[in-house]
């Protein structure tokens, strides 16, 4: 199931990509799509402090290196977006 904003926005490729993860990492009950600024340039401000580096070191050096993964954890993240499984359900 897809929970998005009625304010939110996705890009093209970003349900069939959250698909394909979900498959990938069951153990996953919610995964979210990184959510950008409306000009799409920059993450949102908010989103960005979900993502921080003290919450997940690793993304944060991924990014930097250029290599980032298909799922990162983090403790919470806001829920324009959340691609829901049955079994979260």
């Amino acid at each position: 199931m897809l929970l998005l904003n009625q304010d939110a926005y996705l890009e093209p490729g970003c349900v069939g990509a959250l698909s394909e993860a979900s498959r990938r990492h069951p153990e996953y009950g919610v995964l979210s799509p990184l959510h950008f600024s409306g000009e799409g340039r920059l993450l949102d401000q908010f989103f960005s402090g979900y993502i921080a580096a003290e919450h997940n070191l690793a993304m944060t050096s991924d990014a930097f290196r250029g290599i980032l993964g298909d799922v990162y954890e983090f403790p919470f993240v806001n829920a324009a977006a959340w691609l829901v499984t049955a079994e979260a359900l």
